[in-house]
């Protein structure tokens, strides 16, 4: 546990999700959700990471709750905007023999939503307007804890 809070601090250090400079990487690509995540990084993945330390409530997440919130669509869902995966060649990397819903900027993904409504849960940030379909989904979550 330890190590894990360790870890989450050097992502709390920056926000969530800056990056130093001279990384390849591109602040985007942790800013667009995916699912699934894999061996990679992106905000909902590491929100999702934080209640297992406690660090969930910290105020150096709040910039990252502001953006997740403001990714949910207008009919409650959250979209996997990008992913991680392909389905159609075994022999490439990356390969899955699952699809994980839809992977478009507009439209809701079932388990990026699930995820992202668990996270805004414990924050105390869950949409008080949520679409009853949503509630009900999200209620159902809830029972099975």
């Amino acid at each position: 546990m330890i190590a894990a809070r360790k870890a989450a601090e050097v992502f709390l250090k920056r926000r969530m999700f800056d990056i130093k400079p001279r990384r390849r990487w591109r602040k985007e690509d942790f800013l667009t959700l995916h699912y699934p995540c894999y061996w990679h990084y992106d905000i909902l993945f590491g929100l999702r990471a934080m209640p297992e330390v406690g660090f969930i409530g910290d105020k150096r997440c709040s910039d990252v709750h502001d953006i997740l919130e403001r990714k949910q669509l207008s009919d409650g869902g959250f979209p996997a905007e990008k992913r991680y995966y392909q389905t159609t060649q075994k022999e490439k990397s990356g390969w899955s023999a699952v699809e994980w819903g839809n992977t478009r900027k507009n439209r809701m993904n079932e388990f990026a939503t699930a995820d992202a409504l668990c996270v805004l849960k414990r924050t105390g940030r869950l949409m008080k307007n949520m679409p009853p379909v949503l509630k009900t989904i999200f209620g159902v979550i809830q029972e099975v804890k």
